[in-house]
């Protein structure tokens, strides 16, 4: 019998675009490296809560600018 073997992330990220919000992020990507360390598939959900990401345009403000 083939089994296949999947993680699955779900994770939710505060709306704040402040110094709070920009450390959380930092952890929540240290957080998700560790954790998509695997030889199998990973599946990554959630609410990033990102409302200055122009997904249309493929971009999003730096820490300067806001």
């Amino acid at each position: 019998m083939d089994r296949s073997v999947y993680r699955f992330i779900v994770f939710y990220r505060p709306p704040e675009f402040n110094a709070l919000g920009r450390d959380y992020v930092k952890r929540m990507h240290e957080c998700l490296s560790y954790l998509c360390i695997t030889k199998n598939g990973v599946f990554i959900v959630g609410d990033l809560n990102s409302p200055h990401v122009d997904r249309f345009a493929n971009t999003a403000p730096d820490d300067v600018s806001m």
